[in-house]
């Protein structure tokens, strides 16, 4: 997802959600599931930066406004 200046924000080792996804990645007991809100999209693994491009072996779940996990 761009970030404020239109760059992908991953790429950003600074970034606060990379900081946190890529040591979630390397532990066995966690499992990350990406949530993709509104108009975002998976991103392939060559569009990954750095160590988040490891195969993952799983999908991602949407929240819209109709769809918000059992929430009205």
């Amino acid at each position: 997802m761009p970030g404020n200046e239109g760059r992908q924000r991953l790429g950003n080792r600074q970034d606060y959600v990379r900081m946190e996804i890529e040591p979630a990645q390397e532990r066995r007991d966690v499992q990350v599931i990406p949530i993709l809100v509104g108009a975002a999209r998976l991103l392939s693994l060559g569009e990954m930066p750095g160590r988040l491009a490891k195969p993952r072996g799983v999908g991602a779940h949407s929240s819209t406004r109709r769809r918000n996990f059992g929430r009205r």
